[in-house]
């Protein structure tokens, strides 16, 4: 059977027609990609404002040490709010739970005060112990 006349013409603009559709397609697609990640970013940014505007956490460092019996608690809020508290080794002829009740006292008042322990570190060397609590409010 001989071929249809103007067959080859034919193809060839089908051909040429497909290819075009094709890049359309990709550019139509590569568009819609775009705009489906700027959608996603903004409903990112919609889910959560308030982490956006408020900056974070309230946090409050406590960093004890203690050395050749003397404990020194430093609570710090911030620049310009820190408290030192220094209780000597003779005063514990005194009270020998001074030292930890008067830490007690500075977790206890953290937690009324809404601040929750969000993590700890510390170590050692000789007669020298140094350890710091990280306190958190408003995650």
């Amino acid at each position: 059977m001989p071929p249809l006349a103007g067959t080859g013409t034919a193809v060839r603009r089908l051909r040429r027609f497909a290819l075009i559709e094709a890049s359309e397609t990709t550019q139509y697609l590569g568009a819609m990609k775009t705009f489906m990640w700027l959608v996603a970013g903004r409903l990112t940014l919609a889910a959560a404002p308030a982490m956006a505007q408020a900056g974070g956490p309230d946090v409050v460092v406590v960093r004890t040490t203690d050395s050749f019996g003397d404990l020194r608690i430093v609570v710090t809020h911030g620049e310009g709010k820190t408290q030192v508290l220094e209780l000597a080794r003779k005063d514990l002829k005194q009270s020998p739970t001074g030292q930890e009740e008067t830490l007690q006292n500075v977790f206890a008042k953290l937690y009324q005060e809404g601040y929750r322990l969000s993590g700890t570190g510390g170590g050692g060397y000789n007669y020298l112990i140094r350890n710091t609590f990280i306190f958190t409010k408003g995650q």
